[in-house]
């Protein structure tokens, strides 16, 4: 089980919870995983695959979590950058 499947079994049980809360934005977990699922397939129609190398290079904003959990949902390594540290 890696993080990403902990994040869909808590949206089945919980969907309505908020699990995000970032400035003025809120994503409830069914929110947040559509988001993940649709970004997870369009990874995986780019030809992102188990075992790729994805690098994230944003600030802390939702769509960092959303892109993190949506690698790792299809298997490929996410290698985080702080972008702060430029």
């Amino acid at each position: 089980m890696n993080v990403s499947e902990l994040l869909a079994r808590k949206g089945r049980k919980y969907p309505n919870r908020e699990a995000l809360i970032s400035g003025e934005e809120r994503l409830s977990y069914k929110e947040l995983n559509s988001r993940v699922n649709k970004l997870a397939d369009a990874l995986r129609a780019r030809g992102y695959a188990k075992g790729d190398r994805i690098l994230l290079f944003m600030p802390n904003v939702p769509e960092f979590v959303v892109t993190y959990f949506a690698a790792v949902r299809i298997g490929a390594l996410i290698v985080p950058v702080n972008s702060r540290l430029t």
